[in-house]
């Protein structure tokens, strides 16, 4: 019953989906929290995360993938530039364009976008693109 609390838990407050990361990845990382916690069973630790919130941001550091790269998946670079020049520009043309990369762990995908809408001929002061992550690191 823990690991599907916990499970629900992080997509509670994450939206993680266990499938995304995989069932394994997601018990080494409890693992590794419950050794570092020196907890035992699965059982208290849920009970652990449910009533610790610091606890909870370790969990998600622990869960958390942390790469990030230039241009990573060229595609949807291709699509957001494509999708700006002959679909939102043209009904919009006074307004900016606002985009939000998440996860962006140390920023290379936000630097990408600006790079793609600036190589596609767009002026800077058309466009923002701001970039989040849960991680703190």
């Amino acid at each position: 019953m823990a690991d599907f609390e916990i499970e629900a838990l992080l997509q509670k407050v994450m939206g993680l989906k266990v499938t995304s990361i995989g069932k394994s990845t997601l018990d080494r990382s409890v693992q590794r929290r419950m050794k570092a916690l020196s907890i035992n069973n699965n059982d208290a630790y849920a009970e652990k995360l449910k009533s610790s919130a610091l606890e909870l941001k370790e969990l998600i550091e622990e869960v958390v993938i942390l790469e990030t790269w230039f241009f990573r998946d060229r595609e949807p670079f291709k699509a957001m530039s494509q999708f700006f020049i002959n679909q939102w520009h043209p009904k919009h043309r006074n307004n900016i364009f606002r985009v939000l990369s998440s996860p962006c762990s140390t920023g290379e995908e936000p630097y990408s976008l600006t790079m793609t809408l600036l190589d596609s001929g767009w002026p800077a002061d058309k466009f923002t693109v701001h970039g989040v992550d849960i991680s703190r690191r």
